[in-house]
């Protein structure tokens, strides 16, 4: 979509497509009435705007990549939790809730739970 600007109003309006032509004209022409000095200056804005946009937009890329992660790793450890209640129940059912302790459900809980890392026990 091409905007216009109308300078009574200091407002920006959308542009109708035949519009378009006219508008790139006009455009053209008062660029070629800026000095070279005022050509930089605009150039240099525009190249303050995109690099600040570009900025921008790598952090926030650097930022959902580090959410992701984050994400991925607490879904693992959320389905490690979710596999030991599993297993806890099984173990639980099969030991007559833990009244023996050998028993091949028993073994795979215990296995299960050597898994689970060691900032979980802290936390």
């Amino acid at each position: 979509m091409w905007l216009g600007y109308d300078s009574y109003e200091r407002d920006y309006y959308g542009l109708t497509p035949y519009e378009y032509g006219q508008a790139q004209k006009e455009a053209e022409k008062r660029i070629c009435r800026l000095t070279k000095n005022e050509l930089l200056e605009a150039v240099g804005a525009c190249l303050k705007v995109y690099t600040s946009y570009m900025s921008l937009r790598y952090r926030y890329d650097c930022l959902e990549a580090s959410l992701n992660i984050i994400r991925e790793k607490n879904l693992e450890g959320l389905k490690l939790v979710k596999a030991i209640e599993e297993q806890y129940l099984k173990a639980e059912e099969e030991s007559e809730h833990f009244k023996y302790q050998y028993g091949s459900e028993v073994r795979k809980l215990d296995s299960m739970l050597d898994q689970v890392p060691q900032e979980y026990w802290i936390q």
